[in-house]
């Protein structure tokens, strides 16, 4: 997203200078300059600011028990293929 901002203020930069025919001195570039660092870091941080966040997340995933959830002794086994 920053990079996308960026190329548009250069785009937009580069058709300021080109077609309004601004004289490139110290001061304009200088002025081109802060003020895309201004404009872009203050889009950026209030696309920060204001992103959407959550509390209350849920996480879904899938587990594989090691431990038993239950304690005690195996007394019997249904399956013919897990009992040896």
């Amino acid at each position: 997203m920053a990079v996308l901002l960026l190329l548009c203020y250069a785009a937009v930069c580069v058709a300021i200078f080109k077609i309004l025919r601004v004289p490139l001195n110290k001061w304009t570039v200088t002025t081109a300059g802060i003020g895309g660092f201004v404009i872009i870091g203050g889009l950026l941080a209030a696309m920060n600011y204001n992103h959407p966040f959550t509390t209350d997340a849920r996480l879904y995933f899938f587990t594989t028990a090691i431990v038993p959830q239950v304690k005690g002794r195996v007394v019997r086994c249904r399956s013919s293929l897990t009992c040896r």
